[in-house]
């Protein structure tokens, strides 16, 4: 293959992308505005409120009163009745000797902090503490771990619908395929520029994206960098292979546009996204046919280490040979125009 005449289609690729308004905003802007909003509603537009910890166990027992009151005392912390959400659990229990047991059960990132609202809550005493003090870590998956890994599946599904789907069909309805055909070009030359400009910018993608991600979240992987990779990867081909079949397939440019946005809300609102689909409903028949659905759990297995409701090998086997068969179909009926096949 002519690797320099591969470089100059890429690159006409490319800034042809960027000159549709309707690919690059969908591709680009539409998955950040989603991250903004998030980091918005997340940050509350303010300063930091107080650390909300959960009381449970022997609080009403005359001898836990004091130490109650002590870590209620305490800036930066707001004590919450048992059972309320909170970022942590403050277990008080009273032995048969009448000594005071305190667990708490937090992030491991809150153990420092914690630490020093006890020795607050104790008076800073130089000798040990009047009660027993333990910290028990415990892993909890915040929104903000279970939500960005579902942005990533998001940008790449823009990329493959309103990101490959819309601009073949544009291009194949001004007959830009049929002409670039009259050209000392091959087919497979054409369809190799189409799908590289297609992994640069999904690249160009997931390093922004993730880079917003750690930068405004702090997010980080914490399960399988590998894996989480792997599956951007299984995504990326999926969905761009998806956009072929549906641009290059169709016979009418409005017929697939309707087609387009039709199959970004199915996945948008069935491929738990942005809300879990009920495992025992009759929409989970739906949820369960979208290759999103298990993108999205694939990658937050692999950002937070946790297992999901669906297993990893059933992942992986559904991501890859949804991309098989749809790169099958691209290739069987692919049409360079509206007319007829190639």
């Amino acid at each position: 293959m002519n690797a320099p005449l591969l470089a100059v289609l890429v690159l006409n690729n490319f800034r042809e992308y960027l000159r549709d308004f309707t690919s690059s905003f969908f591709t680009f802007v539409f998955p950040l505005i989603f991250v903004v909003i998030f980091f918005m509603s997340s940050s509350g537009g303010g300063a930091p409120g107080p650390l909300p910890l959960a009381l449970e166990g022997d609080v009403d027992a005359p001898q836990a009163q004091a130490l109650v009151e002590a870590l209620a005392g305490v800036p930066g912390l707001r004590l919450l009745p048992a059972g309320h959400k909170a970022a942590g659990v403050v277990s008080v229990a009273v032995g048969a000797d009448d000594r005071i047991r305190l667990e708490v059960s937090a992030d491991p990132a809150l153990a420092t902090l914690l630490h020093t609202a006890v020795l607050a809550a104790a008076g800073r005493q130089a000798g040990p503490l009047p009660f027993d003090y333990r910290f028990e870590p415990v892993r909890r998956s915040s929104e903000l771990v279970q939500l960005l890994p579902a942005f990533f599946a998001m940008s790449l599904l823009q990329l493959g619908l309103f990101g490959t789907s819309t601009p073949l069909l544009q291009q194949r309805a001004r007959g830009v395929f049929r002409h670039m055909k009259t050209l000392p070009i091959t087919v497979v030359q054409i369809v190799a520029a189409l799908l590289a400009t297609r992994l640069a910018i999904a690249l160009v993608q997931m390093v922004g994206l993730y880079a917003i991600a750690a930068g405004l979240f702090g997010f980080r992987i914490e399960g399988s960098g590998v894996l989480f990779a792997a599956l951007l990867a299984l995504g990326t081909g999926c969905f761009v292979a998806m956009g072929f079949a549906l641009g290059g397939i169709v016979g009418n440019q409005q017929v697939g546009v309707l087609l387009t946005l039709a199959i970004n809300f199915l996945m948008l609102s069935f491929g738990n996204v942005f809300f879990q689909v009920p495992p025992d409903s009759a929409l989970a028949l739906i949820s369960n046919a979208l290759p999103i659905t298990y993108l999205v759990d694939g990658l937050r297995l692999a950002a937070t280490g946790e297992p999901q409701a669906l297993p990893i090998g059933l992942i992986l086997a559904v991501l890859a040979g949804a991309t098989v068969l749809l790169t099958a179909v691209s290739v069987r009926f692919f049409r360079f125009d509206m007319g007829s096949r190639a």
